[in-house]
């Protein structure tokens, strides 16, 4: 039963192997102006995508100061119900 295990794993690096992502010959011979062009694109993506991120996150920052507060008052309003 172990033989079969490792003839099966070997049959599946064989095929991992086989999907390896090779990069089209048209991109390898493209212009490098194209090239930088679609790499500026891609970092203007990327960028707008990290704005929207820290505005995100911006959000849920205040969020979280708002549970805070709101917990100090409910604890402070607590103990001013037991002290009196």
């Amino acid at each position: 039963m172990a033989q079969r295990a490792a003839g099966k794993a070997k049959g599946r690096t064989a095929r991992a192997d086989a999907r390896v992502v090779r990069t089209p010959p048209a991109a390898r011979q493209s212009d490098p102006r194209e090239r930088i062009r679609l790499l500026e694109a891609e970092l203007a993506k990327v960028k707008g995508e990290m704005a929207a991120a820290l505005a995100r996150n911006k959000v849920l920052e205040d969020n979280h100061e708002q549970v805070r507060n709101r917990i100090d008052w409910v604890i402070d309003s607590l103990h001013n119900l037991m002290e009196e």
